[in-house]
């Protein structure tokens, strides 16, 4: 199987992916304190799934919609976890 077939029959994947490296570029300037830069990271790649699950109901792929909501919610629970615990080592 291609995996650019795969991609795109199962767009949640990518975007998924995508997601998740941008929100952990974003955790890693967390760790070093720069919280404005790491905010401005995690919310592009909480744009990323909003902008799958436009998509997502445009083709009425309501599974899929369904897991990106969930991961949407996932990213926005951390950030609002390590917003505050950048230096005090408990994130």
């Amino acid at each position: 199987m291609d995996i650019s077939s795969f991609f795109t029959r199962h767009l949640i994947f990518a975007a998924i992916l995508v997601s998740a490296l941008w929100f952990f570029a974003g955790h890693q300037f967390v760790s070093k304190g720069r919280r404005g830069v790491a905010l401005a990271w995690e919310a592009i790649a909480v744009f990323v799934l909003v902008a799958f699950c436009v998509n997502a109901i445009i083709a009425r792929l309501w599974l899929s919609l369904a897991v990106a909501l969930c991961f949407i919610a996932l990213e926005v629970w951390l950030m609002k976890r390590y917003d505050g615990k950048a230096n005090s080592g408990d994130a």
